[in-house]
Formats: C-alpha cells, sequence, structure tokens
C-alpha cells in the first residue's frame, strides 16, 4: 500500500471524497457520486441545472472520489464521508467509466459506505450513449 495515497485520501479513520459540491442540502433526496472529478466537467452540459440535473433529480450533492485511490487503499475498517442527512437520502447514483476500474469503483464504493441503495446512474449513461 502506497502510504503516501492514503495519507492524501483518509484523516482519522474516515475516506473523504476528492470533490463534495452541495447543491440543494435542505430539499434535495439524490446524491451523485462520480468517479473522479473530471468526469463532472466532461460531462458539464448535462449538469447546467444545478438543481435539477438530469431526469429532474433533485439533487441534494455531488460527490467525486478518485477510483484508483480509493481501490489502493480501500480498507474496510474506514468509514466513508457522506452529509449528515444521508438517512433522509432517497437516491443514490453512481456515475463512472464503464470499464474494470470504473466498476471496481462503484463495488468498492458500495462496500466502503455501506449503502444498499447505491445504483449505477442507467439514466446519464443511456443519455450519453
Amino acid at each position: 500500500m502506497n502510504d503516501n495515497v492514503l495519507s492524501n485520501y483518509v484523516f482519522g479513520e474516515t475516506y473523504f471524497p476528492h470533490v463534495a459540491i452541495p447543491i440543494n442540502r435542505k430539499a434535495g433526496d439524490t446524491i451523485i457520486f462520480f468517479e473522479s472529478k473530471q468526469l463532472i466537467w466532461k460531462i458539464e452540459k448535462q449538469l447546467k441545472d444545478k438543481k435539477k440535473i438530469a431526469n429532474n433529480l433533485n439533487v441534494d450533492s455531488l460527490m467525486a472520489v478518485d477510483a484508483i485511490d480509493l481501490i489502493e487503499t480501500f480498507d474496510s475498517k474506514y468509514n466513508f464521508f457522506l452529509p449528515d442527512n444521508v438517512n433522509e437520502i432517497r437516491n443514490m447514483y453512481y456515475f463512472g467509466s464503464l470499464s474494470t476500474l470504473g466498476i471496481q469503483a462503484f463495488l468498492t464504493l458500495k462496500e466502503a459506505t455501506n449503502i444498499t441503495n447505491l445504483q449505477p446512474w442507467a439514466t446519464m449513461y443511456n443519455k450519453l450513449l
């Protein structure tokens, strides 16, 4: 394990995302996780309306992990940072590349956060295809 990567990504016993962007914290019911912060910028056209992102989702926040860091440093003894109101969040979607790395990041993130309702963001994959 690369200790430098781990120390940049883990604080205490908690993994922190590379980017966390609150959008509509009071009324949002959806968190969207991205494989990397670069993906947020690549689909910027689909993210024009920050409160109603693709398919009229009422987004609470956007979060980006770095897939390589997450996979290389994953240890189930660490928690993953989530907003305080995560128990009230109805939808959690993941968007990443359809590569082995992207799929492994999704599976690792789902395991790391113990979010049983984390799903691939199929609507966005369909829009981009």
